[in-house]
């Protein structure tokens, strides 16, 4: 690419959308091997295949803390079964809870986790969190969608809830990107 000295990453980004016909703004990465391959590759090829890892997700890092998000996911799960409708701060919060009390941790060491805004972010998509309403409150919870990954989620897989008409369905977790 030529030079980009006072050009914006979001410039960028919107002139890659256009330039590749891509539908969601992508990473600085992407944009790299698209205009690095263009010449080689097939756009198409580029954007579907093992250049960029695919369009429907990105590499999620795994966690520090696996077994703090097994028991929170089941924490969302249940509140989910009794129509208990959760923010992201109440779900940060029960996670401070679930450090402190279950896995005994102390929140003054180094290695306590943050339970920031990005935090919340990351669980959110690794997890397939959404919005819907819990009554009349819209409420965190974890997707109904169906949705098959090769992604392995440590919660079982063959949970069930019931739906507002009160059938019963499976719960499958997935991964999806903004």
């Amino acid at each position: 690419m030529a030079k980009t000295e006072g050009i914006t990453q979001v410039s960028v980004t919107k002139w890659a959308q256009k330039q590749f016909g891509l539908v969601a703004p992508s990473t600085q990465l992407t944009i790299h091997r698209l205009w690095k391959f263009r010449h080689k590759y097939d756009i198409k090829t580029i954007l579907e295949g093992s250049l960029c890892g695919g369009v429907d997700r990105k590499m999620l890092r795994k966690s520090k803390y696996p077994e703090l998000e097994k028991l929170l996911i089941d924490d969302i799960i249940d509140c989910q079964k009794r129509n208990v409708p959760l923010s992201g701060n109440r779900i940060k919060q029960m996670g401070e809870d679930i450090c402190r009390f279950d896995l005994k941790l102390d929140p003054e060491s180094f290695n306590f986790p943050s339970f920031s805004n990005g935090w919340f972010e990351r669980f959110k998509k690794k997890h397939g969190l959404t919005i819907d309403m819990v009554g009349d409150e819209p409420s965190y919870v974890v997707s109904q969608r169906l949705h098959s990954l090769d992604t392995a989620h440590s919660i079982n897989q063959d949970d069930q809830l019931e739906s507002s008409e009160g059938k019963p369905f499976l719960l499958y977790l997935y991964v999806t990107q903004p």
